[in-house]
Formats: structure tokens, C-alpha cells, sequence
């Protein structure tokens, strides 16, 4: 069963490219609505409105938790996007960490690696505070699920930095460092830090599943520390919050992923 830090960090990905699909080509759509625009589209060749098309689709999928299909359409999109005259370079970024981000959400860290690493070098002579976020938070990711901690550590506080003025992906952001702390058996700053997650949760994300997992993730630190009333009301609230929501995107969430363990 997906653990409850998977599952967060699929649902967090998902937020954060729907924001870069939105920053780039607007609202979302039916999916027949991008078929039949790219199908128009494709017949005319490569072209800045093919590519935010085959973006958008692929952010759809992604949405929906269909992740091979996202990571189709992303790649499609980065393939019509580099061969547009000129070039849009935050544009290829946006792709190549959509890619990546899809490959993570299948577990498949280590092809998604060099999609992000290119996206990073690219967005590192831009000024894209909240792309480079999502680069370096993805690489935080990849390198704590290769059992570096200490690099996933200084990747996570990096991209903090630059989500500053953005309160939702900051909080989930000092979740992820809370797990690095943990794993570098740094206890008392990993509880520090989810507290200040949990707190910056309640005040910028609405009742949902990210919130619920954060206060899950924030209720097994709890645990470990060794304060077990507290931490039963934090599990408390988050399956509460997550059985609040029993359907997402078509899909049936499992609440029994995050009772205590």
C-alpha cells in the first residue's frame, strides 16, 4: 500500500503543475475539448499553441492520477516545444519538470532526474522563483528516496527560500524537510518543523488531502516522540479530514493508508 508521503507528494505535484499550466495557457478544459484542439493543431506542425495543448492535456492527466498518460502528453509537449522558432526556454522548463514530476509519481526516480536536473540549469538563468521551487523540491524528493538526506535537506530549504510568498507549497515544503530531518534522525527539528507545516497548513490550504496528510505525517513524528495523546488527536483530524473527502478526481480515496501504524 502507497505510503502516506506518496501519496502526499503526487497530490502535491499535481497541485503545483496545474499552477504552471495555469501560469502558461489558462484554465483547464475536457479532455475532448484538448483532443480535438491538438488533433487541429497537430495538422499545421509544431507550434506554441500545440505544445500548451499537449501541456495542458498532460496536466489533466495528472490530475485525474493517470500518470503514464501525463507523462506521454508532457513528453509530446517538450518534443513540439524544442523544435518552436525561437525558443521559449521557461517554457522547455516547465515541460522537462513536468516530465520528470510524472515520473516520480510512478515511482521511476531515477529517469526523472535529468528531466529536472536540465529543467533546474535552465530556470537558473530565469527569473522563476516558483518554477525553480518546484525543480528543487522535486530533486528533494528523488535524493531522499535515494537515501541522501542530507543533500534532499539543503534541496527542500532551497526551494522554502523561494516559496516565501506562497503559503499552500510552503507548508507541504516543511513537511518534506520535516522527513528529511527525520531521516537524518534529527528528532527535535523534525517536530519543530512539522509544527510550523501543520500551522501554515491550516492557514493557507482549505480541509483536503494534502492538509490531512500533512496532520498525518505531523501525528506519526508525534509518535515517535513519544507523545501519544497528542498524536492520536492529529491522526484524528487528518483521517477526519481525508473521509471528509471520499472521492477525488473520480477516485476512491483509501482512508485506511494513513490510520496509525
Amino acid at each position: 500500500m502507497e505510503s502516506t508521503n506518496g501519496r502526499a507528494m503526487k497530490l502535491f505535484l499535481a497541485g503545483l503543475i496545474l499552477i504552471q499550466t495555469l501560469l502558461g495557457a489558462g484554465a483547464l478544459a475536457p479532455e475532448r475539448e484538448y483532443r480535438a484542439r491538438i488533433r487541429a493543431l497537430a495538422a499545421s506542425g509544431p507550434s506554441i499553441e500545440l505544445s500548451d495543448a499537449l501541456n495542458a492535456l498532460g496536466s489533466f492527466h495528472f490530475e485525474q492520477g493517470d500518470y503514464p498518460g501525463a507523462e506521454r502528453q508532457s513528453r509530446s509537449a517538450l518534443s513540439v516545444e524544442r523544435s518552436i522558432d525561437p525558443l521559449r526556454p521557461l517554457e522547455i522548463a516547465r515541460r522537462l519538470a513536468n516530465v520528470g514530476a510524472a515520473l516520480v509519481a510512478q515511482d521511476r526516480r531515477r529517469e526523472a532526474a535529468p528531466f529536472v536536473e536540465e529543467a533546474l540549469k535552465i530556470l537558473q538563468r530565469t527569473n522563476a522563483p516558483f518554477e525553480t521551487a518546484f525543480a528543487l523540491n522535486t530533486l528533494g524528493d528523488i535524493a531522499l528516496h535515494a537515501h541522501r538526506p542530507k543533500e534532499a535537506a539543503v534541496l527542500f530549504q532551497r526551494a522554502l527560500t523561494l516559496w516565501s510568498n506562497c503559503p499552500a507549497q510552503y507548508a507541504q515544503g516543511m513537511a518534506n524537510l520535516a522527513l528529511a530531518q527525520s531521516t537524518l534522525n534529527q528528532s527535535p527539528q523534525a517536530l519543530e518543523t512539522w509544527e510550523h507545516a501543520v500551522v501554515i497548513a491550516q492557514d493557507a490550504l482549505p480541509p483536503g488531502r494534502i492538509h490531512g496528510a500533512i496532520l498525518e505525517g505531523y501525528a506519526r513524528a508525534l509518535e515517535r516522540a513519544g507523545m501519544r495523546v497528542q498524536s492520536s488527536f492529529a491522526h484524528a483530524a487528518g483521517k477526519a479530514m481525508l473521509e471528509s473527502l471520499p472521492r477525488a478526481a473520480g477516485r476512491t480515496i483509501d482512508v485506511s493508508d494513513f490510520s496509525p501504524r
